[in-house]
C-alpha cells in the first residue's frame, strides 16, 4: 500500500502564519462587534444611549473590540436599580423599617422614613438586559467568521 505524506516545518513560516492569524482575528472582532451594535440599539428602547463600536485594537493580551455606550449609567439600565430588582434580597438590614432611632453628639430623636418609600418597594428603574444579548450576538458573529 503505498503511502503519500508531507510534512511542513511552521518554524521556518512562523511569521507568515502569525500575521495571518491575526488578520484573521482582527476581522472576525469587528465583525463581532458590528453584529452586536444592532442588537444593542434595539434592546436599549432608546437613543439617549447612542452605542458606538470599538474597533479591533491589540493590547498586551491580545486583541479586543466592542461597543461603547455614551450614557455612564448603562449599567443600571442594563441591571435595573434597586428598587426594581427581583430575586435574591439584598443584605440591606434595617432599610425598610419606619422609624428608627439616631444618636447624634448632642441629641437623641426618632427618624421617620417617608411612607410612599415603604408602601411602594417596586420603585426604580426596570432592567432592560441590553448587553446580554449584544454579547451572545456577537459571540455568533465572531465565531462564523472565525470558521470561514
Amino acid at each position: 500500500m503505498a503511502r503519500v505524506t508531507s510534512r511542513v516545518d511552521i518554524r521556518d513560516h512562523f511569521d507568515k502564519v502569525t500575521e495571518l492569524v491575526e488578520r484573521k482575528t482582527i476581522k472576525a472582532l469587528n465583525a463581532a462587534a458590528q453584529a452586536g451594535l444592532p442588537v444593542a440599539q434595539k434592546q436599549s428602547g432608546s437613543k439617549d444611549f447612542e452605542p458606538q463600536v470599538i474597533p479591533a485594537q491589540g493590547d498586551w493580551n491580545g486583541f479586543s473590540s466592542g461597543i461603547r455606550f455614551r450614557d455612564r449609567l448603562i449599567n443600571v439600565y442594563d441591571h435595573g436599580s434597586l428598587g426594581a430588582r427581583g430575586g435574591r434580597r439584598l443584605k440591606q438590614s434595617g432599610r425598610r423599617k419606619a422609624s428608627w432611632p439616631v444618636v447624634q453628639k448632642h441629641r437623641k430623636y426618632t427618624a421617620h422614613r417617608h411612607p410612599e418609600a415603604l408602601v411602594e418597594a417596586d420603585k426604580g428603574i426596570k432592567p432592560r438586559n441590553i448587553t446580554t444579548p449584544a454579547r451572545t450576538a456577537g459571540r455568533r458573529a465572531l465565531l462564523d467568521a472565525l470558521r470561514r
